[in-house]
């Protein structure tokens, strides 16, 4: 087993860290069996709501990431609440010992801003004395918003990406994600806290204001498609931040006060880093194949009664953030991958580093093996591969080491004779009709598929097999 030498910091996203009592030094959060129990809301619940000022964040500090939600009883329990843990197991296969040097954490507080001074230095310090320890620059792994905790760090000590390798961002909603409008406009509740609970809290946390889409006049809210359209009041381009109806009464004061702080320091980012003149290189994996909220607008009823509205989901993204939100950032140093999720267990966005297409560009990145490489993988969709339709969706890209499509890819199922091309972007969603798919045992059934592209001047080609489940359907 290589031995990946390259050391690394590991930022997690909301709420991936732990809170501890600064004082009394017990752990605050996340206990998922004791959080919705009256006493554990009589001593904790205060603690964890984000402070009214944040230069006064009471007595709590950010301990490490948290590595399990919660120890269930079946698979699927374990998938869902293995967290950080699953990034570690990830991390140790590649052959990174169990308790590495290598592997450092910068805890935030995601109570507080994304740009609070306190997170910046967090990062900051952390990425000082890995690199002097370890003599060489670092990784920076940065999940979420921990990868915007990131960036409001770099951008105020550019001369930090010196000590820095790369920068690898999992699943960062860089245009900010609608879905975190759900919490703030009172749709959904956090598990296993109620809903008058979960207004309580998760609406005085400041950095969910600052994950909420900026305003498209303060900032280039566009990418190749036209508009991202994260938001939209009758039918244009806003932002929840400035079209503050939905929060504007009395009672709401505190929220408007976020919308307002976080449409100030963070409302006219950029698509591009601002590092001065030095460069660093980003390694941005976005997720696609996962039920994701595209877009929220503003309702007004028939009493002027003004709200946020979520409409369905789509699979166009990584269960929190949408595609093209993570796929905003640009500029010299970034290179965009897209990660196909599917198959028979839906990957979310909290563990994004498990699909196949993410590891195998972890282990890359972290084995200095990125000077030239194909980026082709597929995955079936999950919703058809569990239910009974007529037809499944394959999700393929084909990218080469800089991001772009590979030359002349394309993809053929089976034994049909047309070659379907990719799209410019390297990705492609073809449907295979259930009937083609060949039985191979219990209730799993499977399908082939070539993909061919040309590369450093000579055609290539990579075959897949993949796997579903349910019936075959009759014509």
């Amino acid at each position: 087993m290589p031995n990946p030498e390259k050391p690394i910091v590991f930022v997690p996203g909301v709420p991936g860290s732990e809170l501890h009592h600064a004082e009394e030094g017990h752990k605050l959060f996340f206990r998922y069996r004791d959080i919705d129990s009256t006493r554990w809301k009589r001593e904790n619940l205060d603690l964890i709501k984000g402070p009214d000022d944040p230069e006064d964040p009471g007595p709590v500090t950010a301990g490490p990431a948290i590595r399990r939600y919660f120890r269930g009883e079946t698979l699927v329990d374990l998938a869902h609440g293995k967290q950080a843990e699953s990034l570690y197991d990830l991390l140790r296969r590649i052959g990174y010992r169990r308790k590495s040097d290598k592997i450092r954490e910068a805890p935030w507080d995601w109570r507080l801003p994304l740009d609070h001074p306190s997170s910046q230095e967090a990062v900051l310090e952390t990425i000082r004395e890995l690199a002097d320890q370890e003599d060489r620059p670092v990784v920076i792994l940065a999940h979420g918003a921990g990868g915007l905790a990131v960036r409001a760090a770099l951008e105020s000590e550019p001369e930090i990406v010196d000590r820095i390798d790369s920068l690898v961002a999992l699943g960062v909603p860089w245009a900010g994600t609608p879905d975190v409008l759900g919490w703030l406009g009172y749709h959904r509740k956090f598990v296993p806290l109620d809903k008058k609970t979960t207004d309580k809290v998760l609406t005085t946390w400041w950095s969910l204001w600052d994950l909420v889409p900026p305003d498209p006049e303060s900032t280039d809210l566009t990418d190749e498609e036209g508009d991202l359209g994260l938001f939209t009041v009758e039918g244009e381009p806003a932002s929840p931040l400035t079209v503050e109806k939905w929060i504007s009464t009395k009672k709401y004061a505190p929220r408007k006060a976020r919308a307002t702080s976080a449409h100030e320091r963070l409302g006219n980012r950029t698509p591009e880093l601002d590092l001065g003149d030095r460069e660093l290189t980003i390694w941005n994996l976005v997720g696609w194949g996962s039920q994701t909220l595209p877009s929220a607008f503003l309702e007004t009823d028939d009493e002027g009664n003004v709200s946020i509205e979520l409409p369905e989901t789509t699979a166009d993204g990584d269960g929190i953030v949408p595609r093209r939100s993570a796929a905003w950032i640009r500029g010299d140093g970034v290179r965009t991958f897209f990660v196909p999720l599917g198959g028979f267990q839906p990957v979310p966005h909290g563990t994004l580093w498990r699909a196949r297409s993410a590891q195998e560009m972890l282990r890359r990145i972290l084995e200095d093996d990125t000077v030239s490489f194909a980026h082709v993988f597929s995955a079936v969709d999950h919703t058809d591969s569990e239910e009974d339709t007529a037809s499944v969706r394959v999700r393929l890209v084909a990218q080469d080491e800089e991001g772009k499509k590979l030359e002349d890819a394309e993809v053929r199922i089976l034994d049909r004779e047309e070659w379907v091309p990719f799209q410019e972007d390297g990705r492609l969603t073809v449907r295979v009709h259930r009937y083609r798919w060949r039985h191979t045992r219990s209730d799993v059934r499977q399908i082939r598929a070539r993909i061919r592209w040309t590369q450093w001047d000579r055609e290539r080609h990579k075959d897949v097999r993949l796997l579903a489940e349910g019936k075959p359907y009759r014509k």
